[in-house]
């Protein structure tokens, strides 16, 4: 029987959960943490719809955007409040993965600022879903992340995720340690042993994945300074554009220094053209270059929370088999899963290196139409001399 729908259960900001689903989103497995919170047993959850433990104080047009990214294989975040068995809720912020015919969900304790604004907007969407159906509380969505700043939903969950990783990193005082309190080599099952080396080399895979955060805010400076950049070289289109026209003007009216001038206008108007084309072309660059820095920064984020998770239930199982021999079967199958878990790391750690590829590649280019940019400038400066004199 459901108690109180607003009384909220609590969890660790370092517990970390996850379940996977078929592609009709019944659960098939997950973690001790994920049964645990939701109050059901692990014989209800298994071949239950993921439905089961959603609240009614959950807007559709959330879960129909999910569906939305993940039946066309995107990777996907979203703020979801669920309810446990007894009718209680709790909040998270969960990644959803496409990975052959499953899909995986990666759940964590949400505590950013922006978590606070998804809580006030979330029971307006409801309201117009309730009056005007899904797809009105859908576009009305879009509508007041736009006017929060967030030109899509991509930018609005690539923004979420990074900062409930940095709140949540913030707020682990003493990071959580995923070193086992009992040597590889003490461990007599082998496969036991072959799970504790598998941690150690993810331990240092998430050290390698967290150094780049040392970058992240310079690559967001370098995306607004790319932004600024864009919209100033239209500005010295605009110029030349200008002193063509004002050059063209004063031969007119003058004789032989007018000739001059007429020279000069038809200088202006081809490096106006030319300028133009070469701004068209760094827009389109810098657009190019700020989405990859968008995904380079969403697939780091995604890597270290998913080998966090991996190695969060890699350490479950060493505990909880280590001492225990009855239960073959249930280890043989969950380390199936950790394996499952391993190909999801592997695959977006490969999206993350095409990413880190195609950005060099981008910075090769937009380089390249600086240069273009830059000696147009330097023309600009040259006839605002000769204008002066």
């Amino acid at each position: 029987m459901e108690t109180n729908l607003y009384e909220e259960i609590d969890f660790g900001i370092d517990e970390l959960f996850f379940s996977i689903t078929d592609l009709k989103g019944n659960i098939e497995s997950s973690n001790d943490i994920f049964v645990k919170i939701s109050e059901y047993s692990k014989s209800e959850l298994v071949s239950s719809p993921h439905s089961i433990i959603r609240h009614q104080e959950m807007p559709s047009c959330v879960f129909k955007l999910l569906w939305e990214y993940i039946q066309n294989q995107k990777a996907v975040v979203a703020y979801v409040v669920n309810k446990t068995k007894s009718g209680k809720s709790y909040w998270v912020i969960g990644s959803v993965f496409p990975l052959n015919d499953k899909y995986i969900s990666i759940r964590i304790k949400p505590t950013s600022a922006i978590f606070k604004l998804v809580q006030e907007l979330y029971p307006i969407l409801l309201e117009d879903e309730k009056i005007n159906g899904i797809d009105s509380s859908l576009n009305l969505l879009l509508t007041i992340i736009k006017q929060k700043g967030f030109d899509s939903y991509d930018s609005f969950m690539n923004y979420a995720l990074l900062e409930e990783f940095k709140s949540r990193n913030n707020l682990i005082k003493e990071k959580t340690s995923y070193k086992i309190d009992t040597n590889c080599k003490y461990l007599e099952d082998i496969s036991l042993k072959n799970l504790c080396h598998s941690i150690e080399k993810n331990i240092i895979m998430k050290e390698k994945i967290d150094s780049n955060f040392a970058n992240i805010d310079t690559l967001q400076k370098l995306k607004t300074l790319f932004e600024q950049s864009a919209s100033n070289f239209k500005f010295i289109s605009r110029d030349l554009l200008f002193l063509s026209l004002n050059s063209s003007i004063i031969a007119a009216k003058l004789d032989k220094i007018g000739e001059t001038f007429s020279i000069l206008a038809k200088a202006i108007r081809e490096s106006a053209r030319e300028n133009e084309a070469i701004t068209e072309l760094f827009e389109k660059d810098i657009s190019a270059l700020n989405k990859n820095i968008s995904e380079k920064i969403f697939y780091t984020t995604l890597s270290s929370f998913q080998i966090e998770m991996v190695l969060f239930f890699s350490y479950e199982l060493i505990n909880k088999f280590k001492n225990d021999n009855s239960h073959e079967d249930e280890k043989q199958e969950t380390f199936k899963i950790v394996g499952f878990l391993n190909d999801l790391i592997k695959q977006y750690l490969t999206n993350l290196h095409e990413v880190i590829t195609i950005s060099k590649q981008k910075i090769v280019q937009t380089n390249s139409v600086l240069d273009g940019i830059q000696k147009n400038s330097m023309f600009l400066n040259y006839i605002n001399i000769y204008m002066v004199q």
